[in-house]
């Protein structure tokens, strides 16, 4: 199977959401949210390409903390159903890993549903550690806030 990662273009915004709409549960990702997203300096995505059709997506900002650290912000990484266990979200972190330390930050965190196992688990794999669980979805849904710890910078 012959994959291709690269940023995001505006042009695949349209099927970035249809990706993000058939794969995960919180499926509500309003053209706007991905137009600011995407205007916005100190923001990346990228997708992977099966055959032009878009079967993979991460999304990133850069924020700071009140602790007055940089760290990255996982929004959205989201790997079309029949694709997944090729290693393709694997390498869409990596890409972000790099990303991040080429930008010297240290942490990457994100958002989990808490009753998803499958993606937790991807995540501890991944080297991240679950810090803690807080209601965070608009229905009330708890999530785990992961974080990602670089410690070669």
């Amino acid at each position: 199977m012959f994959i291709k990662f690269r940023k995001m273009i505006l042009s695949d915004i349209n099927n970035v959401i249809n990706l993000i709409n058939r794969n995960l549960e919180e499926n509500l990702v309003p053209l706007i949210f991905l137009n600011d997203l995407f205007d916005t300096s100190g923001r990346f995505h990228y997708v992977c390409l099966h055959n032009n059709k878009v079967i993979g997506n991460i999304s990133c900002t850069i924020q700071d903390t009140r602790e007055h650290d940089t760290v990255l912000q996982c929004h959205v990484l989201c790997v079309d159903f029949p694709y997944r266990t090729n290693g393709i979200g694997t390498r869409l972190m990596e890409i972000v890993k790099e990303e991040a330390t080429s930008l010297n930050i240290r942490s990457i965190s994100l958002y989990v549903r808490s009753s998803n196992l499958q993606a937790k688990e991807f995540y501890i794999k991944q080297g991240f550690e679950i810090i803690k669980e807080v209601s965070y979805y608009e229905n009330g849904a708890l999530a785990l806030l992961m974080k990602y710890t670089n410690l070669n910078i």
